[in-house]
C-alpha cells in the first residue's frame, strides 16, 4: 500500500493507535489503526482509489480488520492560511 500511495505523489502526514474515543461514537468501538494520507490533487486519489492495487489491498486487509473506513477531506486550516471551507 505504501508503494501505491508514494505512486500517486501521496505520503502517510501520521499514523497511530487510538486508544479512546472522546467525542461521538460508541464508547466500545476500537481500532487498531488511524492514518492520515495526504496526496497532491484530487485526481491522484482519484487513481489510487480506482486502481486494481488498491482493491487488491483492501481485500487482503479486510481478512485482518472488521471495518475500513476512507474518507475524502479538505483542508480547513494550513500554514498559509485558512483554506476555503467547501459544502
Amino acid at each position: 500500500m505504501l508503494k501505491l500511495i508514494a505512486g500517486a505523489g501521496g505520503r502517510i502526514a501520521w499514523a497511530g493507535r487510538p486508544f479512546h474515543t472522546l467525542v461521538g461514537g460508541p464508547e466500545d468501538e476500537g481500532w487498531d489503526a488511524a492514518i492520515i494520507v495526504e496526496y497532491p490533487s484530487a485526481e491522484a486519489v482519484e487513481a489510487v482509489m480506482t486502481s486494481a492495487a488498491f482493491a487488491d489491498a483492501v481485500e487482503a486487509q479486510g481478512a485482518l480488520f472488521s471495518e475500513i473506513r476512507v474518507h475524502a477531506c479538505a483542508p480547513l486550516i494550513d500554514t498559509l492560511g485558512p483554506a476555503p471551507i467547501l459544502p
